[in-house]
């Protein structure tokens, strides 16, 4: 059998307790079982409809630890309510506007200076508009390659009191200080000008993950890699000497070459190997993970992106947010990347949950760790990450919930991050069940990936 990481039930990095093994296993399965109570508990509290306001402005532990933030410290959000938010009835979009533009509302020392959205497309009827233009610049970008109604945007903004502007990608006016709204007539996306597009031109902003074989080789296979789309900034702080290269996207599922197995040991009738999603995102393993066509990435879909990064970037302190669809808290975002290139780093050993809202068919809450800060560079560290849960399907930060009560709704994610030397310090825990903190998630393994595949 192939060697195979175990999937944890832990989110993020901390001083970890000891406890006897027989109490891992037991802790580990009761964990599993619960997870449908906890699902039941957080559907009533998102249903609730609470007003946001006081929440989403509330002080960030980042900002309450002993270390005051430094003057080359960043403090970034990331939220994808994804694209039913403000399409599906009975979803809250203005609350999710409220929580965005609240982010860009803060003054110093509390200052969000990048704030990345994904797949913020509402078409319902005076939703609020997002941003801040007196205080916030962006960029942004959609990928529509393969399909002419369907488009993916991203937006990626920046503190203008703070940060000046030396390069974008796309790099067009066009895709500047915009945020791209269906039904997608805005210049620089409009008259399907991305349907045949995954690298953006001088004068569009269609910009994807993908290139145009891997979207090829991915249709044959049955396995759409979906519209992913990512932009990127180059920062020069004012006042200041500090640059930083900042990208925002979100990655394709990824993908196995998989023998499947009747439970009787035989392979099931319907054929021994298959193309699948889910089966890596719940669980990474080498031999049957499906690497990006050029090799740079183990998420298949993702070579634009990968070179783009390193191109873009180059040796600058880069800070990434993106949602990775890679699920497992355990999997590090340090093994994202095959490209010597883009050596990078995550929060440490394990990562928060934050995918998705799968309450429309029993499926849960936030089971997977798939929003990720990614940091490349010696110069830059991630402090400190708050968001997510410490294991799959837990209770979330007070005012990092679901905000638009919507199908596959990602939970947001915070960072303070710093841009000076030194060794990367311990992540402090900042949500609720530390207990849960330290728990191996072997004995349920299994149970999460097969749900994984059932979605």
């Amino acid at each position: 059998m192939p060697e195979t990481t175990p999937l944890m039930l832990h989110s993020e990095p901390r001083r970890r307790t000891r406890v006897g093994a027989v109490a891992l296993a037991v802790l580990g399965a009761c964990a599993v079982f619960a997870l449908a109570s906890v699902a039941s508990e957080q559907t009533a509290s998102t249903a609730a409809g609470a007003s946001l306001t006081a929440a989403d402005k509330s002080p960030m532990a980042i900002d309450k630890d002993d270390k005051a933030k430094a003057e080359t410290d960043i403090l970034a959000v990331y939220y994808k309510p994804h694209f039913q938010c403000g399409v599906d009835a009975g979803t809250t979009p203005d609350e999710s506007a409220a929580f965005i533009n609240a982010q860009m509302t803060f003054d110093e020392p509390l200052t969000r200076d990048f704030v990345g959205v994904s797949e913020w497309a509402p078409t319902a009827a005076d939703v609020d508009a997002i941003g801040n233009p007196e205080r916030y610049g962006s960029v942004a970008a959609v990928c529509g390659y393969g399909s002419a109604q369907y488009q993916t945007p991203m937006v990626l903004f920046h503190d203008k009191q703070r940060w000046d502007v030396l390069d974008s990608y796309p790099k067009a006016t066009k895709c500047a200080d915009v945020v791209f709204l269906p039904p997608w007539d805005g210049p620089g996306v409009n008259d399907a000008v991305c349907v045949d597009k995954t690298s953006p031109g001088d004068d569009d902003c269609c910009s994807c993950t993908f290139s145009e074989e891997e979207y090829r080789v991915g249709k044959a296979w049955n396995q759409g890699t979906g519209q992913r789309p990512w932009v990127a900034g180059l920062y020069r702080k004012k006042d200041a000497e500090t640059e930083v290269c900042v990208v925002a996207g979100e990655f394709p599922h990824p993908l196995s070459n998989t023998t499947l197995w009747n439970l009787n040991g035989r392979p099931a009738p319907w054929g021994t190997k298959a193309i699948m999603r889910y089966i890596c995102t719940a669980q990474y393993n080498s031999d049957s993970c499906i690497d990006s066509l050029d090799g740079g990435s183990v998420v298949f879909g993702t070579d634009v992106f990968t070179n783009g990064v390193a191109d873009f970037c180059g040796d600058r302190p880069t800070v990434i947010m993106a949602d990775t669809n890679v699920g497992a808290g355990d999997f590090a975002s340090s093994r994202l990347f095959k490209d010597p290139r883009l050596s990078v780093q995550g929060s440490g050993e394990l990562e928060p949950y934050t995918c998705c809202n799968d309450s429309h068919f029993d499926g849960g809450f936030n089971r997977y760790a798939s929003d990720r800060f990614i940091v490349a560079g010696n110069d830059v560290q991630i402090e400190r990450l708050e968001g997510g849960s410490v294991a799959p399907g837990g209770p979330l930060p007070d005012d990092l919930t679901l905000k638009c009560h919507v199908a596959q709704e990602h939970a947001p994610i915070r960072a303070r991050i710093s841009l000076a030397s030194g060794p990367q310090p311990s992540v402090a825990p900042t949500t609720q069940s530390d207990a849960a903190s330290a728990l191996p998630m072997g004995v349920a393994s299994a149970a999460v990936a097969a749900a994984a595949v059932a979605l």
